[in-house]
């Protein structure tokens, strides 16, 4: 479902954290349908036996943050706004953004 999925893993609080990717180009022409997709996976429940979802320290699992890496930020940003009625925590970036913030490090 994902372009990409990254496990980052705290050592400290023994945690997992998985973020989903997504890469949107305008250029493309397809529907930024993700929304959908992505309501649907959380709301069948099917993520929480994947190797990489923990529950917190109280029993409760937290589905995983979505990504998206996109040239048409405030078209994205709208569409969330609009159909985001599960609430999926999507942060929307531009590749500009996660070059600045990798190099910045580098």
């Amino acid at each position: 479902m994902a372009d990409a999925l990254v496990v980052l893993k705290n050592t400290v609080k023994k945690r997992l954290h998985p973020v989903f990717i997504e890469v949107d180009r305008g250029a493309s022409n397809n529907k930024f349908d993700k929304v959908a997709k992505y309501t649907v996976y959380y709301q069948s429940k099917a993520w929480v036996n994947k190797w990489w979802a923990q529950p917190s320290p109280d029993g409760v699992y937290q589905f995983p943050r979505v990504l998206v890496v996109t040239d048409r930020q405030e078209q994205i940003n709208k569409i969330l706004k609009e159909e985001n009625m599960a609430k999926i925590r999507f942060t929307v970036v531009t590749l500009e953004d996660i070059q600045r913030d990798v190099y910045l490090y580098i």
